[in-house]
């Protein structure tokens, strides 16, 4: 059975600075600041796996040594300046360069592990899929109405091997739903089969409590509509509207969503046995932060054997998992579990951003210049505290500190007896 990645080794070829993470298959989330390569360091990763797997060009490390010693050999049984001594000179320097790039940057799996991938791989049982930071569910609207059979012919036949994998599939998506409800139809109606209707119906009931998780709303129903042969997301004390008319955030994740159901779909799988690595660059993006607390856990929850690698600048995805390694390439560092941390510590400690506003800061920052002197700035100092007062539940201990104090400095201060 594959168990996905079993660690990353990397190595800064100018600062020589490692990065080695320990995933023993689990998923990870890199996370660090702006400008310390997230988006690249993801990338060199999904290159690496598409390169070895989809594109089969990928030599064990004991054929790579086999391959040096052999020209090695070579050279020294040939003379200098023959032809066979050019040729393996040539073939040496490439296999030498081959063996420096996988000496700073490699990918482990376990053997047996990498050879069921590949070959799981090329059948359509296991996926590898790069989704980039900006990403939308351009899902097709509905023309004409095919058989089951011919639009999963037509996502097969999406060439596999294709570098860039987002979202090819997700545009039958629709279609496929209707295609799918009208076979529902005739197996009542024409075969009699209701076998075949009740596994199509629980489908679609899976389907339905899915996006009702992700839209964070039990009320979400899937309603097809007859006359136009289209479907609408209806919702309580809401317009219905279409899947093409999703807000950027929902359509940033069913970009991702339908492009995997699409692939179980087209292999004739269930979501418990599709397998593969995705990889999603800012996965927060665009996201609510009530979806920012919930996306790895609805899409680990929907496909529980693919390993998931994302990037992410969000604390909320952070803080969402427990069963993830966190990564983070700022400061090359490991992280197993900061689900049970606050916010306030992981923003802080692992994203270097203060949890506490810009405005607050400021506030905070005026607040302590005039307490200063309370005698001369005493009505300013009372016009602060009346602000900030009216939203102290949400303030952080830190700011929650520096309130109090000002508000016992101007009891004091009104009593006679000063600053403290």
């Amino acid at each position: 059975m594959f168990k996905g990645i079993h660690s990353i080794h990397s190595v800064n070829a100018f600062s020589g600075v490692a990065d080695i993470i320990n995933l023993e298959g689990r998923n990870l989330i890199i996370t660090g600041g702006n400008g310390c390569g997230k988006t690249r360091f993801i990338t060199k990763i999904f290159d690496s796996i598409f390169n070895r797997v989809a594109q089969r060009n990928y030599k064990t490390d004991s054929v790579l040594n086999n391959d040096i010693s052999n020209s090695e050999r070579q050279l020294a049984s040939n003379f200098i300046g023959s032809s066979d001594w050019s040729y393996y000179t040539e073939k040496l320097s490439v296999l030498m360069e081959e063996k420096k790039q996988r000496d700073n940057f490699n990918i482990i799996f376990n053997d047996e592990d990498q050879n069921l991938f590949t070959a799981s791989y090329h059948t359509g049982k296991s996926v590898i899929m790069n989704f980039p930071a900006f990403r939308n569910a351009n899902i097709n609207s509905v023309n004409s109405i095919r058989s089951l059979a011919l639009i999963k012919e037509s996502t097969k036949t999406i060439a596999t091997n294709t570098y860039e994998m987002e979202n090819v599939k997700a545009i039958y998506f629709e279609e496929y739903l209707v295609s799918l409800k009208q076979a529902r139809a005739m197996y009542i109606t024409e075969d009699n089969d209701l076998a075949s209707a009740n596994k199509i119906e629980n489908w679609f009931n899976k389907l339905e409590n899915d996006l009702g998780e992700l839209f964070e709303d039990k009320s979400l129903k899937l309603k097809f509509k007859v006359k136009s042969g289209s479907f609408e997301i209806t919702q309580d004390n809401k317009e219905p509207y279409k899947f093409q008319n999703l807000s950027s955030g929902f359509s940033a994740v069913m970009c991702i969503y339908a492009e995997l159901l699409m692939n179980i779909e087209a292999n004739e799988l269930s979501p418990n046995e599709l397998r593969g690595i995705v990889f999603i660059d800012e996965i927060d993006a665009h996201l609510h932060i009530s979806i920012q607390k919930k996306i790895m856990g609805f899409l680990t929850k929907s496909f529980p054997l693919i390993q998931f690698i994302v990037t992410t600048h969000s604390p909320f995805v952070v803080m969402s998992v427990n069963d993830a390694v966190i990564y983070d390439l700022s400061k090359h560092e490991q992280v197993e579990d900061l689900s049970l941390y606050s916010y306030e510590a992981v923003a802080e400690g692992l994203f270097d951003t203060s949890p506490v506003s810009q405005v607050l800061m400021e506030k905070m920052s005026r607040l302590n210049l005039l307490s200063i002197d309370n005698d001369r700035n005493k009505n300013e100092i009372i016009d602060i505290i009346s602000i900030l007062k009216q939203h102290e539940n949400k303030l952080d201990e830190e700011s929650k500190y520096y309130l109090k104090n000002a508000e016992i400095n101007m009891v004091r201060h009104s009593k006679g007896e000063g600053n403290v």
